[in-house]
């Protein structure tokens, strides 16, 4: 009988433990929302010394693709935010990897190169698994500085009549020069 109270005890116990444990360590979650955020925020937000701020509105920015924020990110990920956000390598490796994954630059390479020498095997074993899957998600090689609507320019083009005139300048056949001649090779 006693020792199925301090067993229950125990079990208790160390749920408990588990579940402070788990809210003293709440990480804040990197993810995109439907709303428009420049990239320049986040910078304006860092200068400011607003680095809990800049983390969210980077974190935004780098999933529709700005690969100018995925590499904040991997930094921000290296070094941590005091008292927001630990240190974590594997996650920075993450990011700076797709941040050079189209738009490369040596200063992104030798990020990479510093993040995958400070990781031990299996870590970089789980950097490697970790990237194959993010980077088939997250686009990258984008600047996204400004919001914009996409248009489809075919309908505004679609009745005009493109001749060659025997230079690089398209015009429409009424506008030909007189003293050229013209050959329409639609």
């Amino acid at each position: 009988m006693k020792l199925g109270i301090v067993c229950l005890l125990a079990l208790f116990v160390s749920v408990s433990q588990a579940e402070a444990s788990n809210e003293e360590s709440s990480e804040p979650k990197c993810e995109s929302s439907g709303e428009f955020v420049s990239y320049k925020a986040g910078v304006y937000a860092e200068k400011s010394n607003k680095k809990a701020h800049a983390f969210n509105l980077y974190c935004n920015v780098a999933y529709k693709g700005d690969y100018r924020a995925q590499f904040k990110l991997a930094r921000l990920y290296l070094h941590g935010i005091d008292g927001y956000l630990s240190s974590n390598k594997v996650v920075a490796g993450v990011w700076a990897r797709i941040s050079n994954s189209v738009a490369r630059s040596v200063k992104r390479k030798n990020l990479i190169n510093q993040i995958e020498s400070e990781l031990s095997k299996d870590e970089l074993a789980e950097l490697n698994s970790i990237y194959t899957t993010a980077r088939a998600l997250i686009p990258s090689g984008n600047r996204i500085d400004h919001q914009y609507i996409k248009e489809d320019l075919s309908k505004y083009l679609k009745d005009e009549k493109r001749v060659y005139t025997g230079s690089r300048i398209k015009r429409k056949k009424d506008n030909a020069p007189n003293n050229l001649d013209t050959f329409d090779f639609n």
